[in-house]
């Protein structure tokens, strides 16, 4: 399957998550159907890891990406893309309009930028997605809406606007 097709895969689970989290709001705790949706959001959680190290190993077995940073998406790397941009962009209205957004994830093994810029494409794309795969294992990110949207879905998002501006740059820069 190809890469691209992964990634909407994946968006699709984060949208079901998030459109479930929004709706739980208007059940009462103790409402039968509030268990249902914990149950959809949980299902759709699972999907997204399986999705998500679908992409990784896509990224990882990919010849597409064996080339380095241009010098455009490394700029934008650097410099981070303001959360207006990325929600007309990306048609979604979840990154804050005045926030600037790192596209790349800092936790785990990511804390060394220069290192992690200095890496192929495909292995750069590999590392992002795996950290969206541990984050995705966590029950605990998708218990609330603002906890899912800043430690899955914004991120998921920039891993997927970093592959669009590196697939097609005169679109994204």
């Amino acid at each position: 399957m190809q890469r691209a097709y992964l990634l909407e895969d994946c968006l699709c689970s984060c949208s079901i998550i998030h459109t479930t989290l929004e709706t739980l709001d208007f059940f009462p705790p103790d409402d039968p159907m509030r268990q249902e949706m914990s149950e959809i959001i949980e299902d759709a959680r699972e999907t997204l890891g399986q999705r998500l190290r679908a992409v990784v190993d896509g990224f990882l077995q990919s010849h597409e990406y064996l080339s380095f940073l241009d010098a455009s998406t490394l700029a934008l790397l650097e410099k981070g893309i303001s959360g207006a941009k990325l929600n007309s962009f990306l048609k979604l209205n979840v990154f804050l309009r005045n926030e600037t957004y790192l596209l790349l994830l800092q936790d785990g093994e990511a804390k060394d930028r220069e290192k992690l810029l200095a890496l192929p494409l495909n292995l750069l794309f590999a590392m992002q997605g795996k950290s969206l795969c541990t984050r995705a294992e966590d029950p605990k990110n998708t218990l609330d809406l603002l906890a899912f949207e800043q430690e899955m879905y914004r991120p998921f998002l920039q891993l997927m606007f970093l592959t669009y501006a590196v697939d097609a740059p005169m679109f994204y820069h």
